[in-house]
């Protein structure tokens, strides 16, 4: 009976120490959550916190189950994925010979998007908006404020738009670039910028560099583009005309999945890209014989830009993750409508 007893109490002993492992491995997790939700949040300001919850809670990534309003999702990835059983997920992605992808950028790319996309219902994008001093604002999602997703898309957006205007201000000298524009530009009354007084030496003193200088633009604008002999880009008139709706133009990158194919828990796809433009005039100002010109020099100038901007391998990298992100959105948004969330911390660290 003695000995019985014994080994009962010992049982007892061996079921409480697991108890309070379990007890101390749910502590520490919780207090690991905590710790990280509260270093995502300290790199927000109070404005761009009201911004990111607004953000949050307005999005149509929301299911029509959480807003008065029916909302559909796009055919393809999302609404059509397969169920599966598996735990986890096999992703083989197109090789890039000259940009093969990193396994811990991966990672923090795939973090990022989870909690972009699964808790705050913001996917990436980028675009600017004029501001009044002639200068324009680069604008992210909250949710990609000082990520590494955000400085892919800011990284490509800056280099298409470089290649499109023809200059650009190395990464180093674009802040106090941005604070000299703003302490020398001059407004009218009538809140017209007065910067046309400034020289080509006051910009190129402040950091403005001629992209046809770098080794790897060489000779971007010496290639002749222009496939139809009746047009004459560089005649006088077309840059008069082109120069007067300068500011309605629009040039921006989409990235599409053109293949996906599923089974089971394996996933192939592939992405790729289309530079595409736009003129963004209102009715009383459109002319029909003026856009087409528009339209046509602006052709020319996307060719250019597609032909040169994966010259840089920094870019070239950029465009492999971009076009990896491309994919993992829609796949996240199918596994959120499926209620599958991806194990945080099985990813590595950052």
């Amino acid at each position: 009976m003695a000995r019985s007893s014994s080994q009962h109490a010992s049982s007892k002993s061996v079921h409480s120490n697991e108890e309070i492992e379990e007890v101390d491995e749910s502590y520490l997790a919780a207090l690991a959550v905590e710790r990280n939700t509260k270093a995502f949040f300290d790199k927000y300001d109070r404005n761009e916190l009201q911004e990111l919850v607004a953000a949050t809670y307005c999005s149509w990534l929301q299911t029509s189950e959480e807003i008065r309003l029916p909302v559909e999702f796009p055919n393809g990835l999302i609404n059509q994925m397969n169920d599966f059983s598996h735990s986890n997920i096999v992703i083989l992605a197109p090789v890039e010979p000259n940009a093969p992808l990193d396994y811990k950028e991966v990672h923090q790319i795939l973090k990022e998007l989870v909690i972009g996309i699964f808790s705050l219902n913001q996917i990436p994008s980028i675009h600017f908006q004029a501001n009044y001093d002639c200068s324009t604002t680069c604008l992210l999602p909250p949710a990609y404020y000082d990520s590494r997703v955000g400085q892919l898309l800011i990284n490509v957006d800056y280099t298409m738009k470089t290649l499109w205007h023809g200059v650009c201000v190395p990464k180093e000298k674009r802040k106090r670039y941005a604070e000299w524009w703003r302490a020398n530009v001059d407004l009218e009354n009538n809140g017209i910028p007065q910067a046309r007084k400034y020289t080509v030496t006051d910009f190129l003193a402040a950091g403005l560099t001629d992209v046809s200088t770098d080794p790897d633009f060489e000779g971007i604008y010496s290639d002749d583009v222009n496939t139809d002999p009746t047009y004459e880009p560089n005649s006088c008139l077309e840059k008069q005309l082109f120069m007067e709706y300068a500011d309605s133009f629009l040039l921006q990158i989409i990235l599409h999945n053109t293949y996906v194919k599923q089974h089971e828990n394996i996933f192939v796809y592939e992405t790729a890209y289309t530079l595409n433009n736009a003129i963004q005039l209102t009715d009383d100002k459109f002319d029909p014989v003026i856009y087409q010109k528009l339209q046509q020099r602006l052709g020319l100038q996307q060719k250019v830009v597609l032909n040169y901007l994966e010259r840089k391998e920094e870019i070239q990298q950029n465009m492999a993750y971009l076009k990896l992100i491309a994919f993992l959105v829609p796949l996240l948004l199918g596994l959120k409508k499926k209620r599958k969330v991806p194990e945080l911390s099985r990813f590595l660290p950052a």
